[in-house]
């Protein structure tokens, strides 16, 4: 018969000698930073615009799916970069755009323009985004 200091000493060296879930499946150090490395950093996108804050550099619009950054279809606010010119649109205007990721991690749209003047081979001197 197996008496309760026994029985308390080898539950003691079992818990011990089991390996911790940390040493069983160690985490890379740069397993984050792999997984970023890999995800788009830029999409293209459609959409329609719906209200622009030129002193915020904001537009809020309605796009369509951007495969590229596996986003769907949905109404959001997305700051735009300093090289986009939102003097030459209008709330209703549909525009093709270029969303990318900056080192914030915040996306931005980088480039804008009319959708009509997208499709008419060029934008329009208002619509193109300066160089800067």
């Amino acid at each position: 018969m197996v008496n309760a200091n026994t029985l308390r000493i080898f539950i003691a060296i079992a818990v011990c000698s089991t390996p911790t879930f940390a040493e069983q499946a160690p985490e890379p150090a740069n397993a984050a930073r792999g997984h970023a490395a890999t995800a788009a950093q830029q999409g293209e996108g459609t959409g329609t615009l719906h209200a622009i804050d030129m002193p915020g550099k904001t537009v809020n619009l309605t796009h369509g799916p951007i495969p590229a950054l596996k986003w769907m279809g949905m109404r959001m606010d997305l700051p735009v970069t300093r090289r986009v010119d939102l003097s030459g649109f209008q709330v209703g205007d549909d525009v093709q755009f270029t969303v990318k990721k900056g080192r914030d991690n915040q996306f931005r749209i980088t480039e804008m323009v009319k959708k009509s003047d997208a499709q008419g081979g060029q934008a329009t001197e208002s619509a193109k985004s300066p160089a800067n």
